[in-house]
């Protein structure tokens, strides 16, 4: 368990003042990207810091920010980037293989290939252009919109009605396909293939563990939630309701952690956030303009991070996130020995930033 770490408290204990890793001095060259490449995508691994790379059509696999890649691999297709890097799994799109405009594969860390789809195994609706990794990396997930097709491939029953949501997934030990049908889901996050959270149609979220069933269920209001993330190390989820709070809530029961209205933020609304290491949470607005800020629930304050980047000589990383951002896909916590380290994506790379 990392410092600070209990479900839904991974508070900070002093007052946290936002810098950057290095201070430019006047007349400087800017930083440059650690990453370069504006077609350079990556994943983090959350729960160990490891980090996927793929530029030029090579795939590589580094420990950290500062060691050399333990895997150099290169991918078939065009246009491939990255999507995920869960538990030891890394998940990649590709295009334009075998005669098949798109292509995901789920490759292991030392370059074995688990699975890529669509192939014969799989039907053409599972796991689809949704395919996800489940977060302990231990197979694959998608949810789906009940429709006949489905039935015989999934084994179900007439019993289910025709549009309930299909929380399907597929473990790579095994073979094992299972799936979880309720009119009442409205979209999940798979933490393994047999455990996962989903909010509920309506507002509110529930979790869901097999064989048990149901573990808990948050009755929400303030119309549908959304699932911005997941973090079992901290044994919280991060959602979204519709009027723009953010609410994190624990995985073991049903408990509010705590609450980030739109005064949160200075009126504003986020439309996506993330949860730090430190127990703080990262929200992009992209609203008449678009920010960024850090939130301390413990503090109750909020820290703007593109006004910063701009004074230490990251204008163009700014820039880049006020024209561009609409969401924090181009955004990833890597760790760091002092502070919190995330990687953000500029316009010609990935630039490493310390949120202190």
């Amino acid at each position: 368990m990392r410092p600070f770490d209990r479900p839904c408290a991974r508070i900070a204990l002093a007052a946290i003042t936002l810098v950057l890793a290095a201070r430019a001095l006047p007349g400087a060259e800017p930083p440059r990207p650690r990453f370069p490449g504006a077609d350079t995508s990556l994943a983090v691994n959350r729960s160990d810091g490891r980090i996927a790379v793929l530029h030029g059509g090579t795939l590589e696999v580094l420990p950290d920010l500062a060691a050399a890649p333990t895997l150099a691999l290169a991918v078939p297709g065009k246009d491939a980037r990255v999507l995920e890097f869960r538990g030891n799994q890394v998940l990649y799109l590709t295009h334009e293989v075998r005669g098949l405009p798109s292509v995901h594969v789920v490759i292991a860390a030392n370059g074995r290939e688990r699975v890529a789809w669509p192939n014969e195994g799989f039907a053409d609706f599972f796991p689809g252009e949704g395919g996800r990794l489940t977060l302990d990396g231990k197979g694959v997930y998608a949810v789906l919109t009940l429709a006949p097709t489905m039935r015989d491939f999934f084994g179900l029953v007439d019993a289910y009605p025709l549009g309930a949501v299909v929380v399907a997934s597929y473990r790579f030990s095994g073979e094992k396909l299972a799936t979880r049908v309720s009119q009442d889901f409205d979209a999940a996050f798979a933490l393994t293939p047999d455990d996962f959270v989903a909010t509920v149609k309506g507002g509110g979220a529930l979790r869901y563990r097999a064989p048990g069933g149901k573990l808990w269920q948050h009755q929400g209001t303030c119309g549908d939630w959304r699932i911005v993330d997941v973090d079992p190390a901290a044994a919280t989820m991060l959602t979204l309701d519709a009027r723009g709070t953010l609410v994190a809530l624990g995985l073991e029961r049903d408990e509010v952690c705590w609450q980030a209205d739109a005064t949160s933020w200075g009126g504003r609304t986020p439309a996506d956030a993330r949860l730090l290491r430190d127990g703080r949470a990262i929200a992009l607005g992209i609203g008449a303009e678009r920010w960024l800020a850090v939130w301390d629930a413990r503090l109750r304050t909020a820290a703007n991070v593109l006004p910063m980047l701009e004074q230490q000589s990251l204008s163009a990383l700014a820039s880049f996130w006020r024209a561009h951002a609409d969401s924090l896909v181009g955004f990833a916590e890597v760790g760091g020995r002092e502070g919190t380290t995330v990687l953000m994506r500029g316009p010609d790379g990935w630039y490493s930033v310390a949120l202190r």
